[in-house]
C-alpha cells in the first residue's frame, strides 16, 4: 500500500565539472597567455621605434685610393724633330736694271728671246710665261751647286732647277756662242727685263711685281 506520505528522495551526489568545461577552460587560458605575449612583443617594438625616432644611418663607404696617371700627351707636348726651312737668299736689285735698254726685235714677234752673257756661261730665255736662265749643256750654273736653271715666273715666283739633259733650254756651248748679249744693255720683253753687267752676271725680273734673279757663276739671289 502506497504510504500517503511521499517519502523525501536521497539527493544526487555532486556531480565535479564536466569533461568539456574543463577544456574550454584550458583554451581560454591559452589564448590569454597568447594575447598577452602579442601585446608586450608590441609594447616592446614602439618602444624600440620610439627610441630611435628621428636618427639616421650613415653609410661609410672606402674606395681603394686612386693610382695616379700620366698625363696625356698633346700634339704641342710630344717630342718631333723641327722641319728644316730653307730660306732663299734675298738681296736687293739696285743698279741691276740701271742699263742701256735694247729693242727685242723681232723675238718679241716670235714669241721667244734668246740672250747669252758674253762669256757663255749663262743662257737666257724670255717668253710669255717665264724668264729663265741657264748653264751650258753638262754643266752647272753655280759653282758647288747642282741645279743648271734658274727662273721668274709671270707671278713673281722664283726658283732654281735642274733640267734634264735633253732640255731644249740646254744648249752646247758653241751654240750659245750665237745668241751673245752684250755687256751693260738690258731687254724688255713679254712683262720681263734681263740685263748682263760684267760684274754682276745675268739678271731677270717680272716687271710688274719686281720679283726676279740674279746669278753669276760664283752666287745667286733673290730679290
Amino acid at each position: 500500500m502506497t504510504s500517503p506520505y511521499p517519502v523525501p528522495q536521497p539527493e544526487p551526489p555532486p556531480r565535479g565539472p564536466s569533461r568539456v568545461v574543463i577544456g574550454l577552460l584550458i583554451a581560454l587560458a591559452v589564448l590569454v597567455t597568447v594575447g598577452l605575449a602579442v601585446v608586450a612583443i608590441g609594447i616592446v617594438m614602439e618602444n624600440d621605434g620610439t627610441a630611435n625616432r628621428g636618427k639616421s644611418t650613415v653609410t661609410v663607404v672606402q674606395t681603394p685610393a686612386s693610382t695616379p696617371q700620366s698625363p696625356a700627351v698633346t700634339p704641342s707636348q710630344s717630342s718631333t724633330t723641327p722641319a728644316t726651312t730653307t730660306t732663299k737668299p734675298t738681296r736687293s736689285s739696285a743698279g741691276l736694271f740701271d742699263n742701256a735698254p735694247l729693242s727685242p726685235g723681232l723675238c718679241q714677234t716670235n714669241g721667244l728671246c734668246r740672250l747669252s752673257s758674253p762669256t757663255g756661261n749663262f743662257m737666257c730665255y724670255i717668253d710669255a710665261a717665264r724668264a729663265t736662265c741657264t748653264a751650258p749643256r753638262g754643266e752647272k750654273l753655280i759653282n758647288g751647286q747642282t741645279v743648271n736653271a734658274i727662273s721668274v715666273d709671270e707671278a713673281g715666283n722664283t726658283e732654281l732647277a735642274t733640267l734634264s739633259a735633253g732640255s731644249e733650254k740646254l744648249l752646247d756651248r758653241p751654240e750659245i756662242g750665237k745668241h751673245v748679249f752684250p755687256y751693260g744693255n738690258q731687254v724688255t720683253a713679254f712683262g720681263f727685263t734681263c740685263a748682263v753687267g760684267e760684274s754682276t752676271g745675268v739678271s731677270c725680273r717680272q716687271d710688274s711685281s719686281g720679283k726676279g734673279f740674279s746669278v753669276t757663276r760664283q752666287d745667286y739671289f733673290f730679290f
